[in-house]
């Protein structure tokens, strides 16, 4: 489940600041004077946890005196963006750092992967060489079957028990 951010009517909005609810709609005609918009539901504005920071901060710069709410307003968005351009800064500075880890890790799988097809090219090569080797170990296995056959042949045939009385006879 997601998680919610709080959200606040303009009543309680106004309570949380220590203001009147028409204080707040003048307040909120300056926000929107500068362009700052604010959630609506069933017609009615809705404040969250920043729009009252947003608020506060502006309330804090307002009594320390000799700015106008007007000013005071303009002041926090400046600070605001300029924070905000801050961290959109590092933002981008990690974002470069993913990209160059990202990068890195793509060059040593490039690697790596190019390791693997030369490895590959390797096996296939001693493969056939062991496809050669074999088909020599299996003629010379046919020609040494067909040794013995000969040698056996040639055996009995010197072999032959000859009768007693047949060795006058040559």
């Amino acid at each position: 489940m997601v998680p919610t951010e709080k959200t606040y009517e303009a009543s309680i909005f106004a309570e949380k600041l220590g203001v009147s609810s028409s204080t707040l709609r003048n307040y909120k005609s300056q926000f929107a004077k500068v362009g700052v918009t604010f959630r609506n539901h069933k017609g009615k504005t809705i404040y969250t946890e920043n729009d009252l920071l947003l608020f506060n901060k502006m309330l804090n710069l307002h009594k320390q005196g000799g700015k106008t709410i007007k000013d005071c307003v303009l002041t926090v968005l400046s600070v605001q963006d300029s924070q905000d351009s801050q961290d959109s800064t590092q933002d981008n500075q990690d974002s470069m750092d993913n990209i160059k880890d990202n990068q890195d890790s793509y060059q040593e799988y490039t690697i790596t992967f190019k390791q693997y097809e030369d490895i590959i090219k390797r096996l296939e090569i001693q493969e056939q060489e062991l496809q050669k080797y074999k088909a020599q170990i299996e003629r010379r296995d046919r020609q040494v079957t067909e040794l013995m056959r000969q040698m056996q042949e040639l055996r009995k045939q010197t072999c032959r028990k000859r009768a007693w009385w047949m060795f006058w006879k040559n």
